[in-house]
Formats: C-alpha cells, sequence, structure tokens
C-alpha cells in the first residue's frame, strides 16, 4: 500500500493482494519506521468498519481510514478504481480522502515490482 500526504489531503493505493486483504479480513496495514523503536513507526491503515462514510482518524502514531462494510464489498469485486470521501477539520478546512487501486505504469522505466498491480485498462496488448 503507498501513502501520499500533500496538505489536507491523503490518497492510499492499494495493490491486488492488499485489496483482497481488505474485503477477506476487513483491514490492510502498512508503515515506514522512522528509528529503532516501534514508537518512531509511522502505520496506515485501510479499515472495513461499521461508520457511514470514508473517514480518517489518527491516533497513536497510525493513519486509519475507516470504509463502510457495504462499500468495501462492492469495491473489491468491481473495476471501480477509487473512493473518495472527505471530512471536516479544524478551523472550517476539509481533509480530502482518496483510495485507489494500484494500476501498472504504462511507462515501464527502471526495476520497478509492479507484479501485484491491477493491470492499467490504458495498456494495449502491444505493449
Amino acid at each position: 500500500m503507498k501513502l501520499r500526504i500533500k496538505g489536507n489531503s491523503i490518497r492510499l493505493r492499494v495493490g491486488r493482494s492488499e485489496v483482497e486483504t481488505l474485503g477477506r479480513m476487513g483491514h490492510v496495514e502498512d508503515g515506514i519506521a522512522f528509528g529503532l523503536i516501534p514508537a518512531e513507526t509511522l502505520r496506515y491503515r485501510l479499515q472495513s468498519s461499521d461508520r457511514d462514510e470514508i473517514h480518517a482518524i489518527f491516533d497513536n502514531g497510525c493513519i486509519t481510514v475507516h470504509v463502510p462494510h457495504t462499500i468495501v464489498s462492492e469495491w473489491v469485486g468491481s473495476d471501480e478504481v477509487g473512493l473518495k470521501g472527505s471530512q471536516e477539520v479544524e478551523d472550517g478546512d476539509e481533509l480530502k480522502i482518496l483510495i485507489e487501486k494500484d494500476f501498472e505504469c504504462l511507462n515501464r522505466e527502471g526495476e520497478r515490482d509492479e507484479s501485484d498491480n491491477f493491470p492499467n485498462p490504458k495498456s494495449t496488448a502491444a505493449c
């Protein structure tokens, strides 16, 4: 799972196995270590939940994006690429949330492992 944060927006890009795990287990999680102890690790988690809408929280070093069970069930088995949500935050601002299936790149430069990515719908048989 890839995490991108810019300003008041967060985007999670999930591979095929992660989407399958989300559908089967109800959550998928990853993280990045900044030091030698667990408290220096930023965790990020995609969680199927009873919430009525897509919503994110930050607690104890973990960003958790909650997605309603019904939306997860439909999304996992569909060709739908992304899910969008937003929530009000301090000072009347808004946090934008985007969750996307991760596609293979059309320009295959370098040696990036894309074996878990979804086939890109814009690719052709000639690629």
